[in-house]
């Protein structure tokens, strides 16, 4: 930052200009640094960053996607299995259904042996 200051020297101060006056044939040199271009350091790491960006959102997705993807698989499992048993009920109960009407034909048909065999005894 530029600010002129006074110089003392012996007993007086010399103000600014008058040392530019004095020392004239010495040498003044200012120095001017631009980062414009500094090597397209700064273009190449937005560059990166958007890349980086687009890298998370695409990662966003795929996620979101494998999500939905488990969702609707353990759906529908989970409805193919009440399903199954279901049906399995339905095949218990009429194996039940089936074995009870055999009893009953199996009961009939002892008690019409019993029948037969007294009926052969007293006759």
């Amino acid at each position: 930052m530029f600010a002129p200051s006074f110089i003392q020297t012996g007993e007086r101060l010399t103000p600014f200009g008058d040392q530019l006056n004095t020392n004239l044939s010495e040498s003044i040199g200012i120095g001017l640094s631009i980062p414009i271009f500094n090597g397209k350091s700064a273009r190449s790491n937005w560059e990166r960053t958007k890349l980086q960006v687009r890298q998370w959102e695409l990662t966003k997705e795929l996620d979101n996607q494998t999500l939905k993807q488990n969702i609707y698989r353990a759906y529908n499992e989970a409805t193919s299995s009440m399903q199954l048993y279901n049906a399995d009920k339905k095949v218990f109960r009429l194996q039940e259904n089936l074995m009870n009407m055999q009893q009953k034909d199996m009961t009939r048909t002892c008690y019409q042996l019993l029948i037969c065999s007294i009926a052969r005894t007293t006759i």
